[in-house]
């Protein structure tokens, strides 16, 4: 079950979201709502809560103090917080507490959609993440082909996520640059090149067997924004996205 807890003294705010965001279409299976920390504390204490959307100014304890308590108490949620106000200082505490992302207020419900999905598969690149180094710590240690077996097998597994070099080193509990060099000896093609190639071959399907929007291709296949997945695939593919699209059902 994906549970996302939303905190915010404004009561009308929370029946908005309630009223116009699709959670289960988002991948939430409940959605739990507080209007003060204490209340949030409790219900954090009692349940187990993937995504956190909290709003930082409200009576009391704060949002940033709920976010505190979460890093201190090394609680697994992903934040993401919510301000009316453009504060540097907000700003600041805000990444100095390693938050998933710091939105302002008035939001369009289309770009919370977008940061609430990507927030959900952060969560659950953490889960697999820990389950994965579970398994890799239980196995003898690997050759240099087993490891970029291993590595090719995490990248299908986790294309809708950021994947970077320090990210394999940690699943792998090895060096980020001999990883690197291993797996261009090995494959014949550099890490990143690897994972673009796999983006785009996954693009590729979506765009011919779906009629999905490219807004959520782009997050099936790890690219926040919709520039850079279109920029990527025509240098790619000679073609924009919906060129290839076209060119496929038409042909």
């Amino acid at each position: 079950m994906r549970t996302i807890l939303m905190v915010d003294d404004d009561v009308l705010f929370l029946q908005a979201l309630n009223k116009q965001l699709d959670f289960i279409r988002l991948g939430y299976d409940q959605v739990l709502t507080a209007t003060r920390v204490d209340q949030a504390l409790h219900i954090l204490q009692t349940e187990r809560v993937d995504v956190l959307l909290c709003d930082i100014e409200m009576p009391g304890k704060d949002g940033l103090e709920l976010t505190r308590w979460i890093v201190n108490n090394q609680y697994h949620a992903v934040v993401l917080l919510l301000t009316c106000h453009s504060n540097f200082a907000y700003a600041k505490e805000a990444i100095n507490l390693d938050v998933f992302d710091y939105l302002l207020k008035p939001i369009s419900m289309k770009v919370l959609e977008e940061r609430l999905v990507q927030a959900l598969n952060k969560r659950n690149e953490i889960n697999w993440l820990e389950a994965y180094k579970q398994e890799i710590s239980k196995l003898p240690p690997l050759s240099e082909s087993d490891t970029v077996m291993r590595i090719r097998q995490y990248i299908e597994n986790n294309i809708q996520t950021e994947l970077t070099r320090e990210q394999f080193g940690r699943v792998f509990s090895m060096n980020p640059d001999y990883l690197a060099r291993v797996f261009r000896e090995k494959q014949g093609v550099s890490l990143n090149d690897y994972i673009r190639n796999r983006r785009i071959s996954h693009a590729k399907t979506l765009l011919r067997e779906t009629d999905l929007p490219l807004t959520e291709i782009c997050m099936r296949i790890g690219y926040a924004y919709n520039t850079y997945f279109f920029n990527v695939f025509k240098k790619a593919t000679g073609l924009s996205p919906n060129e290839y699209r076209n060119e496929f059902r038409t042909g």
